[in-house]
Order: C-alpha cells, then sequence, then structure tokens
C-alpha cells in the first residue's frame, strides 16, 4: 500500500495516495515503514515547509540515521522533506546550516542527483560553488535519469544559472510524458517556464507556463499552480502585458495562506519589473524592497539574487539610493563564496547604477563582458543601462549604438516592455526605431503555437494530443483556427512560417 501510495503521488492523484497512506497507517508497520509513510506524508501537504526550524533540522538528521541503517533512497526522501522546509518557508541560517551538515553526512556519492540538487535547495551560497561544478559535469555527460535531470534543473534556478536550468530540464519532459509521470512533469515544466521568463524568452516561458498550470491543477499541487501563476505573471511584466496584476493577485491566493515564500518573492519581483518598466519608480523599489526585507512574507534568501539589479536602478531613481547600497554591502560578501551568475551579474550593474560619474562607464563595460554568453537578455540590460548613461552624458552617438543592440535582443525575445523602453531611449538620443506590427506567429495563443511547432515536426494529430493530453479533435480545431492567422491552409508550410522562432518545443525536440 504504501508503494502505491508513492506511485499515485508520482502520477497525481493525491487523493488515491493520502486514502493508501491512511490505510498503511492502520497496520502494523516496521521502523522502515514507519519512515516510508513519514515521507508520503510530508509530499501530500506541500505545506510542510512551514515548520519550525528546530523540527526542519531534525527531521534531516533522523534521514541520515536511516540511510546509514541501510535505507539510503529513504533517508534522502526524507531528507528532501526537510530541505523543502528550506525552500518554501524561512527556518532560520541555523537550521539551514544544520540541514546542509546533514545533507554532507548522507551516505551516498557526491555526484548523485539528489545529494547535489539538495544542497543548492538548502545552503545554494556555502555549497554554491560546488553544486555549480557538478552541476557542469552532469550536462557534459549524457543522461536517462528524467527524475534526477528535474531535480538538477530546478537546482541550477537555486544557485542563480537559469540558462543551465533550462537546458538541464529539457532532457526530462519527454521521458516525463512518456513515462506518465504527471505531477513531475508539472514540476518540471514550472522550472522550465521559470528559467525562460528569467533569460527573458517570452514565448518558451509561455508556452511551459501554460502546459504546467494544467497539469499542476489536474495534479493537485496548489503550490507548484501558485509558482506557475507567478511566473506567469513576471512574463506578462516583460512584456508589457496589463494582465501582470491579474497573475500577481491569483499566485497570492494561494502563496499567502500556505506562506510559499518562493511564489510571493516572484509575484513582488513580476509587479516591480512592470512599475520599471512603466516609468513607476517609487512603486517599483518598494514591490522590490519586500523580497530583502526579512520580515517580509515575500523574502527569500536566494531568489532574491535576481531582482538585485532592478532593485538598484528603482532606489535610484526614486531617491532611496541608500537603501540599495545598504542592500549591496549586506550580498557583496556572499558573492566571495559562491559563483552564482545571477548575484554576480546583479552586483556589477547596480555597482555601475551607484557609481560616480568618473568610474560608472568602466563598472558598465565590465558589467558588460562579465554576463554569461547563454544570457543574452541580461546582456541587453546592461547594454539599455550603458546606453541610458551614455546618452544622459551627452555622447548620443556611442549611446545609439549600444542601444540599439539592447533593442534588437529584446525585441527579439519578444520581451515587449524592455525593447518600448530601448525604444524611448534611442528617440531620446536623436534616432527612431518605429513599432513593427507583430510576427504572425504572435497572432497565436500559447496552446497554438505548442500544436504548430508539433505538427512541423511532422507528428500526427493524435501524436500531438498524446503530448498535451488532448483528444485528436481538439488539436484538429486549434489547427483549423490557426491558418488563416498564420496564412497559411495547410500543415505543410507550418515550418516555414515557423522558422527562425525560439521556443520552448525546439528546445526539448
Amino acid at each position: 500500500m504504501l508503494r502505491a501510495a508513492e506511485l499515485a503521488l508520482e502520477s497525481g492523484q493525491c487523493d488515491a495516495a493520502a486514502h493508501l497512506l491512511a490505510q498503511a497507517r492502520s497496520l502494523d508497520l516496521s521502523v522502515r515503514d514507519q519512515g516510508r509513510a513519514a515521507w508520503v506524508g510530508i509530499a501530500l501537504v506541500e505545506g510542510a515547509a512551514q515548520g519550525q526550524g528546530t523540527a526542519t533540522a531534525e527531521l534531516a538528521e533522523l534521514a541520515v540515521e536511516i540511510a546509514a541503517g541501510g535505507e539510503p533512497v529513504l533517508g534522502l526522501r526524507m531528507l528532501w522533506g526537510a530541505v523543502m522546509h528550506c525552500f518554501w518557508g524561512e527556518p532560520g541560517p541555523v537550521a539551514r546550516l544544520r540541514v546542509a551538515a546533514a545533507a554532507d553526512r548522507m551516505p551516498v556519492d557526491a555526484d548523485n542527483a539528489d545529494l547535489v540538487a539538495l544542497r543548492a535547495y538548502c545552503a545554494p551560497v556555502e555549497r554554491g560553488r560546488a553544486v555549480l561544478e557538478a552541476l557542469t559535469g552532469q550536462l557534459e555527460r549524457s543522461s536517462e535519469d528524467a527524475e534526477g535531470d528535474q531535480l538538477l534543473g530546478a537546482a541550477a534556478v537555486t544557485v542563480g544559472a537559469p540558462a543551465l536550468a533550462n537546458r538541464l530540464t529539457a532532457r526530462s519532459l519527454d521521458v516525463l510524458r512518456a513515462q506518465g509521470r504527471l505531477s513531475m512533469l508539472a514540476r518540471a515544466l514550472c522550472v522550465q517556464a521559470g528559467s525562460a521568463a528569467r533569460l527573458g524568452d517570452v514565448r518558451a516561458a509561455h508556452l511551459a507556463a501554460e502546459e504546467a498550470a494544467g497539469l499542476a491543477r489536474e495534479t493537485g499541487q496548489s503550490l507548484v499552480h501558485a509558482m506557475v501563476h507567478a511566473i506567469r505573471a513576471q512574463v506578462a511584466a516583460i512584456c508589457g502585458d496589463p494582465l501582470a496584476e491579474a497573475w500577481a493577485a491569483e499566485a497570492e491566493r494561494t502563496a499567502l495562506p500556505g506562506n510559499a515564500r518562493p511564489a510571493l518573492a516572484i509575484v513582488q519581483m513580476a509587479r516591480g519589473q512592470a512599475a520599471l518598466c512603466q516609468g513607476r519608480y517609487g512603486d517599483a523599489f518598494g514591490h522590490l524592497q519586500r523580497v530583502f526585507e526579512p520580515a517580509d512574507p515575500a523574502f527569500h534568501p536566494w531568489l532574491r539574487f535576481y531582482g538585485v539589479a532592478e532593485l538598484v536602478e528603482a532606489a535610484v531613481r526614486s531617491e532611496s539610493a541608500d537603501a540599495a547600497r545598504e542592500v549591496l554591502r549586506e550580498l557583496t560578501p556572499l558573492a566571495e563564496q559562491t559563483p552564482s551568475p545571477a548575484l554576480l551579474c546583479g552586483l556589477r550593474l547596480a555597482r555601475a547604477l551607484l557609481a560616480p560619474p568618473d568610474a560608472a562607464e568602466r563598472l558598465y563595460r565590465e558589467a558588460v563582458d562579465a554576463v554569461p554568453v547563454d544570457w543574452p537578455f541580461e546582456r541587453a540590460r546592461v547594454h539599455l543601462a550603458l546606453g541610458a548613461w551614455l546618452r544622459r552624458h551627452r555622447r548620443p552617438a556611442e549611446s545609439r549604438v549600444v542601444l540599439q543592440a539592447a533593442f534588437e535582443v529584446f525585441d527579439a525575445l519578444g520581451a515587449s516592455a524592455w525593447a518600448e523602453r530601448a525604444r524611448q531611449e534611442m528617440r531620446a538620443a536623436g534616432t527612431s526605431s518605429p513599432r513593427q506590427d507583430p510576427a504572425a506567429v504572435d497572432r497565436l495563443t500559447s496552446t497554438e503555437l505548442h500544436v504548430a511547432q508539433l505538427a512541423a515536426q511532422g507528428l500526427t494529430n493524435r501524436e500531438i494530443g498524446e503530448r498535451l493530453y488532448v483528444s485528436p479533435r481538439t488539436v484538429s480545431t486549434h489547427l483549423q483556427r490557426m491558418f488563416p492567422k498564420l496564412g497559411v491552409t495547410s500543415r505543410g508550410e507550418l515550418a516555414a512560417v515557423l522558422r527562425g522562432t525560439t521556443t520552448y518545443v525546439e528546445d526539448v525536440g
């Protein structure tokens, strides 16, 4: 019955898992099976992450004892319960370090995917260097472990490496679909959507978020559902879509009662980014500051790394630079412990934004050079800031070159709100970049685009339906609706129309 409960969890049948667990607990269980039952109970109650610090650490230490007693798989599962307390809640730094120490004592191979991910979730700064080295090594090896790839992708987000997360997670999706592991597929797609949003890849984020939302709802994963809505708010903010606040409010309705700090942090960063792109700098600073304030429910010790540059820009433009300098004083020592791309990029741009005129240009150019090559959105953000600085210092010809580079990247990614900011700066610098009509593919809904790409790859309606968990008739309806939008009359023309788009489907194909 316990194994059936575990399988029910993996396939998203939470009610069945709870029923089976209750039946199992009515029996005379061995110590081993009591541990298995405890793990199923932790997995069922997503809000278990809100435990007290001492209880969290004790659970982690008990997990090590069980693993050392000959049950390493069960021990790892129990340790995951403790680690989720560290991610979703806030047990405190002492408890987190005790959990990290327990993970270090786990009697499993150092390159075990669970162990790498566990360290990332409970101590992404203290263990960040080792985790990033392990993740890079995993990417260089072929893998048929979909569950491990999903965990490693999530770990990469936590240590501030969204491009790495995108690639690792992509390896898991087809296998999880084929195996029908819908709960894990929903979590993997959530990671994929969040990574794409942070990379500014709007189409990929839309597609992954839409599928993740449907699966999270069907499998009863309320906190994953809240995370997906928060990510949708973030994507809408990047696009300048007025639905950003509606998605943010929807995420909060679930995340606040469950004290789900990661979702609340993403919500505030989405609101901050939307306000920043609209020129409401005081509002942007108010939203973003909450992610950095330990007493606030939206505080998150690691996800805040993704919002450093936006916080500092909003602070500088709303006469709150002193508060931004205080944040930098707190975070700078952390950058000596971890090579987190998100933290390092954020701090470099932040220092340039706060620098006096005689040092600013050098810091801006160093920030540009330091952006990873697989993060074009981040590079474009630095170009935008540098171009604006050059324009304000009466160097319009130089500013136009840099601003044009930023605009082209934002426009190609679909980051319309940021493209509009670059366009405004270009006009102020004495050049123009007229608005363009949206490309044909931009007229499609996320689902239509997903169907179109699969059809362009040669999949039949039945095969597409199996991928998306819809009927062949529904696939046919989507195709009939999209043909007029794309100006085509048959599925054979789809590949030519879609050629050149960067999307989630192509990433995992």
